[in-house]
């Protein structure tokens, strides 16, 4: 085996979707969900499923761009001094 091919197989072309949110530090549900928007490129093989490592770069290099809108973090706001969520009713007990 020359160089050239041991170079090839020694890096991986595509990963398991487990594989690619740890490679992100995502959680594996954020990657399918990434898949299934069409922000990570994936192919099927038999039954398993597999994305292609260029495309993780390629989502890290949009992230990264000024252009790219930065994902929202989806999180609760309690109202002040309330003790309960902005928006929601309050507990009529």
């Amino acid at each position: 085996m020359n160089a050239r091919s041991e170079e090839i197989t020694a890096e991986e072309l595509l990963v398991t979707p487990e594989e690619a949110a740890r490679r992100l530090s995502l959680g594996r549900t954020t990657i399918y969900r990434l898949m299934s928007d069409g922000e990570l490129s994936s192919v099927v093989i038999g039954r398993s499923r597999r994305v292609a490592v260029r495309s993780l770069e390629s989502y890290v290099e949009r992230l990264l761009s000024t252009d790219h809108p930065r994902p929202r973090m989806r999180r609760s706001r309690v109202a002040p001094g309330s003790g309960q969520i902005a928006g929601q009713p309050a507990d009529p007990r």
